[in-house]
């Protein structure tokens, strides 16, 4: 029953991803459930790319010393999905929209526990077939674009997904700058001549 239950909500989300979302947002469980559902992803978030990044990037650019710090990469990974959540609320709040943080917190835990499972496989599809895998993630990437789109214009209350993409150009704008502080709190300094 849960799993007809989860295969259905995983199929609405990719193929009716405005369904998806008014079902996501009925059965969330409450704020305390929705954090603690947050701090494992980042969690599992941060052992995932713990192992998957390569110790040095490629072009020699050196990479973050939290990067191969499993606790580091989660508590960065937590604290960028609470920014987003943060953001997401606020931005579409100006555009007028109803949803509440505890609206978009659930939204946020549902996306991004797919996108976790979702770069596991396609890390493993470019293990095995590199130019597939690169495929697969650039299609991924751009209808869960799409998909997040349409959860916000429905937690919010948007009659059209136009305005969620403003309410999401708007919250990129603040992520980013919250992106900065962080890294910069991490030590992560541009490269020089930049």
């Amino acid at each position: 029953m849960m799993s007809d239950l989860l295969r259905n909500l995983v199929a609405d989300t990719v193929l009716r991803p405005r369904l998806a979302a008014k079902q996501v947002l009925g059965m969330a469980p409450g704020r305390e459930a929705m954090l603690l559902a947050l701090a494992l992803i980042a969690v599992l978030n941060g052992a995932f790319y713990a192992l998957a990044l390569p110790v040095e990037a490629p072009s020699g650019l050196p990479l973050p010393a939290f990067v191969n710090a499993p606790v580091a990469m989660a508590a960065f990974a937590a604290a960028l999905l609470l920014a987003n959540v943060v953001f997401l609320t606020m931005s579409g709040k100006i555009l007028g929209g109803v949803g509440r943080f505890d609206d978009l917190l659930a939204i946020s835990v549902w996306l991004q526990a797919l996108r976790l499972v979702l770069q596991v496989g396609v890390t493993v599809m470019a293990l095995l077939s590199p130019g597939l895998g690169g495929m697969i993630a650039a299609i991924a990437g751009i209808w869960s674009i799409w998909i997040l789109l349409n959860f916000v214009a429905e937690a919010h209350g948007f009659s059209s997904v136009a305005r969620a993409l403003v309410a999401f150009v708007i919250g990129v704008i603040g992520l980013a700058f919250v992106l900065s502080f962080m890294l910069a709190l991490f030590g992560v300094a541009p490269p020089e001549g930049v």
